[in-house]
C-alpha cells in the first residue's frame, strides 16, 4: 500500500491507497476522488510500518478495498460511511483516542 504523511498542526495526517491507483483520477457526478495529485503521492509500506503510522495519526484518508479492509483490520473503521466514485470506495477517518 502506499502511504503519504503529512504534519498539519502538529497532527499526523495520512492519505492510505493501494498502489495501482496512484497518478488516477475519478469523477462521478459532483463527486472526484483525484489520486494523482501530491496528497497521495508517498511512499510503498508493508502492513507493518503501516500499522505503526496508523497508530500514530490524528486522521486517515484511505482509498480502495484493500487498504480499507486493513484499516478495518484494526478498528478504525466502525460504521463509517464509506463513499463509492466510479466503483472505488473511499472513506475519512478522524481517530478518537
Amino acid at each position: 500500500m502506499i502511504i503519504k504523511k503529512q504534519i498539519v498542526n502538529h497532527q499526523l495526517i495520512l492519505a492510505i491507497s493501494d498502489d495501482d491507483l496512484i497518478g488516477k483520477k475519478f469523477e462521478e457526478n459532483d463527486l472526484q476522488l483525484d489520486l494523482s495529485s501530491s496528497f497521495y503521492r508517498g511512499s510503498s509500506y508493508d502492513e507493518g510500518s503501516a500499522k505503526v503510522l496508523t497508530a500514530k495519526a490524528s486522521m486517515i484518508n484511505v482509498v480502495r478495498k484493500k487498504s480499507i479492509t486493513f484499516c478495518s483490520s484494526l478498528g478504525l473503521i466502525e460504521g463509517g460511511r464509506v463513499i463509492v466514485i466510479k466503483g472505488i470506495p473511499h472513506i475519512q477517518i478522524l481517530v478518537q483516542r
